[in-house]
């Protein structure tokens, strides 16, 4: 079946929101709350890509684009990357990725990246598999 990727519109949310709780298991995100989110994340600097197969969106891919005092010129971070767990291992990530580096290049930007989760091991497979390189650690700190 093939899959075709396409800019999220804001029937997608609905879609979006399933596959940031059940792949992603972030469980406790509220759907208002989430939709407010996704109406900034696809506009400005962020771009949101979905998959869609016979008609049903199957994975998204989240991207930023960034400036950075160690590159010349922006780059793009992957800020999520979904496929629905019953399409997993069929290409969905891969084909995503693929739209990634299109939208990237056709901006003229030549570098993406992506921090993965530690305990995501599986996803840091599939990152290296597709030409990425491990080149930090990340770290956060919520502020009161």
């Amino acid at each position: 079946m093939e899959i075709f990727v396409r800019n999220m519109e804001r029937r997608d949310y609905d879609a979006v929101y399933r596959l940031v709780r059940e792949p992603l298991g972030y469980s406790d995100i509220d759907r208002e709350r989430f939709f407010v989110r996704l109406e900034r994340l696809n506009s400005g600097m962020y771009h949101t890509l979905v998959a869609e197969r016979d008609g049903a969106v199957v994975g998204f891919i989240g991207l930023c684009r960034l400036l950075g005092y160690e590159v010349d010129g922006e780059y793009i971070k992957i800020t999520a990357l979904a496929v629905d767990k019953i399409c997993q291992g069929e290409g969905v990530g891969t084909v995503l990725i693929n739209a990634a580096e299109k939208f990237a290049a056709g901006e003229g930007i030549s570098l993406i990246v992506v921090n993965s989760g530690a305990a995501r091991t599986a996803a840091h497979e599939f990152y290296e598999h597709r030409g990425f390189f491990r080149y930090g650690y990340g770290f956060k700190r919520y502020l009161d």
